[in-house]
This record gives C-alpha cells, structure tokens and sequence, in this order.
C-alpha cells in the first residue's frame, strides 16, 4: 500500500521537462544575421524569428 501511494504521489507531482533551448538560439542566430549586416530591420527581424519559433513550438506539440 505504501509503494502504491509513493507511485501515485509522483505520477500525480510529475511535470515536463523544460523546453531544449538550443533549437531555438540557434533561430535568433541564424535570423540576426541580416539585422547585424544591415539588410533588415530590427522589426523584420522581430517578426521572423518570431515566426519561426512558434513554428517550432507548435510542432512539437
């Protein structure tokens, strides 16, 4: 009976694991690239990194 609550407490305490947040450093590296070379601005560069992490985010749901 003891085993049996210990178990339940955990499953029931047990949460996910945090994001990995390395995909995602790797999406503001690779889209600031343009700002720091002028190419685009800092809102253009808001809204495609953005962009693209919410894609991340959604597929991994």
């Amino acid at each position: 009976m003891e085993k049996r609550d210990a178990y339940k407490k955990a499953i029931e305490d047990a949460r996910p694991l945090p994001i990995r947040t390395a995909p995602i450093l790797t999406i503001i590296q690779e889209e600031t690239k343009d700002y720091f070379t002028g190419s685009k601005s800092a809102e253009e560069e808001s809204r495609v990194i953005n962009n693209r992490v919410q894609l991340y985010l959604d597929e991994r749901n």
